[in-house]
């Protein structure tokens, strides 16, 4: 196991902004 919780948690911190980016992206398409 020479998984360090930091990379673990900086995987998930990218995997969500990437998803809150994706969901503003597409409120702003449906707005215009």
């Amino acid at each position: 196991m020479e998984h360090t919780p930091g990379e673990n948690l900086l995987v998930w911190e990218f995997d969500f902004a990437l998803t809150t980016f994706f969901e503003v992206e597409t409120d702003l398409f449906q707005q215009h």
